[in-house]
């Protein structure tokens, strides 16, 4: 079984930080990753510190009883979801590339963050391998298993969506066809229902995603970035 890297939503409180830590029994050769708010306010950052530092120390104790846990930290400027939610993904691929069995532990922390962490798992069926977190009314830690519906649905609209997303300028129909080896009226069916979602827009024959949706672009290049392997 590989061995985990677990992304922490780190919070504001070090008591609870050391339960989240302590539940996920880490072992050599694991990898663990905080996440967090790269810019909060003076009150809660002082606190947010307070938690990091809690995590820290209780690694550096791990590692003199001989486990080899390697310790690393992701802060995330949160004042552009975009570029937030681009370098999650970046991070969560390297990790998995590494051979890591992806681990999302969302017990505390940032709402926002488990919201992007969420999506990321909900995108990409084979990245993220289970979401973990400690339910407050009993306390105990609890594993759930995720499963994209992408898997389970995979149609052409998905593929235009995420070929759209690949140029700024827009992308015509005709070159969707081309890029993704799909006949064009294949292409017009999938435009037209990604039209009716909202998810598009189309002038002169130009697609583009839809400003209401930019900030999932980097979601969809990713997304077309795998089909292209497969």
């Amino acid at each position: 079984m590989a061995k985990r890297s677990v992304f922490v939503n780190v919070g504001f409180d070090p008591t609870a930080a050391l339960d989240i830590v302590s539940a996920l029994q880490l072992t050599s050769g694991e990898q663990l990753i905080l996440v967090y708010p790269a810019v909060t306010e003076e009150g809660a950052s002082i606190r947010a510190e307070q938690a990091r530092n809690a995590i820290r120390s209780q690694v550096t104790l791990l590692r003199a009883a001989g486990r080899k846990i390697r310790l690393d930290e992701l802060a995330l400027e949160l004042r552009s979801l975009e570029s937030s939610l681009e370098r999650l993904i970046d991070r969560l691929f390297a990790a998995k590339n590494d051979g890591y069995s992806i681990v999302l532990e969302l017990s505390g922390g940032v709402r926002i963050i488990t919201v992007l962490m969420v999506m990321v798992s909900m995108w990409f069926p084979r990245l993220v391998d289970e979401i973990s977190l400690i339910v407050e009314v009993t306390r105990q830690r609890v594993i759930v298993p995720t499963i994209s519906p992408l898997l389970l649905s995979p149609n052409s609209s998905l593929k235009v969506l995420a070929c759209t997303s690949t140029s700024s300028e827009g992308i015509r129909r005709k070159d969707i066809a081309r890029t993704l080896h799909m006949s064009e009226g294949s292409v017009s069916r999938a435009v037209s229902r990604l039209k009716r979602m909202g998810l598009v827009n189309e002038k002169l024959r130009v697609l583009t995603i839809h400003e209401k949706y930019s900030v999932l672009t980097p979601l969809f290049k990713r997304v077309f970035a795998e089909l292209s392997q497969h």
